[in-house]
């Protein structure tokens, strides 16, 4: 199990929680207050981390070693594509990221989202080109599209109040849905139609930030 607290301070257990060890070897630089940690989708024992760069651990997170370079700032998000792995975000405030051999180099993505802070990318389960990102502030739309890996981007917030969203999430049975969830400020929103419109999943959820 690797867990954190605060400014990517990596602790793993492997004894299933009985007890934990500092696993910090390799790591260096400035992190966010809560930093990334994400598995590989298909290869057991790969897991990436991030402060100021990329961080990549081939033995369980027993050690790490520095991967990337095309970002600034600290990193605050990653997501990695499950049909693709080559394909991996990385978000640093108002900046989005993307690398399609595997970490190795970014590129910007951001151009055409609002200068707002980035809380959230859901990389499409099985359809690389296809992502969400969610956004924090006020004015403007809070979840936007892509279907290019970035190169563009378009509103799919349709009728979402103009609150904060702290993340987003693609519906993903097993098999290609509709469906997507978006954590804001004041509750869950579900949208069975990829954005066009919102209801609130309130049912038994306090109105409160998610």
């Amino acid at each position: 199990i690797l867990a954190e607290n605060q400014f990517n301070r990596i602790k793993r257990s492997v004894n299933g929680g009985l007890s934990w060890s500092a696993d910090t070897t390799g790591l260096f630089g400035s992190a966010a207050w809560v930093a990334p940690i994400i598995s590989h989708p298909d290869s057991a024992g790969i897991f990436y981390t991030a402060r100021q760069q990329l961080f990549k651990s081939i033995d369980y997170g027993d050690n790490w070693f520095p991967y990337s370079t095309g970002t600034t700032g600290a990193i605050r998000e990653l997501s990695i594509s499950g049909s693709d792995p080559e394909k991996i975000y990385a978000v640093t405030g108002i900046s989005l990221y993307l690398s399609t051999n595997g970490g190795i180099t970014f590129f910007n993505r951001a151009a055409g989202l609002p200068n707002r802070v980035i809380t959230g990318v859901c990389i499409h389960p099985d359809s690389s080109n296809v992502s969400l990102v969610s956004l924090s502030g006020f004015g403007g739309g809070h979840i936007f599209k892509t279907t290019n890996s970035g190169l563009s981007w378009f509103d799919v917030s349709g009728n979402l109040p103009d609150i904060p969203a702290n993340d987003v999430l693609i519906y993903y049975p097993g098999h290609s849905t509709p469906i997507v969830l978006a954590a804001t400020d004041i509750g869950v929103f579900v949208s069975s139609d990829f954005g066009i419109t919102w209801p609130e999943l309130a049912a038994g959820l306090p109105n409160t930030v998610s």
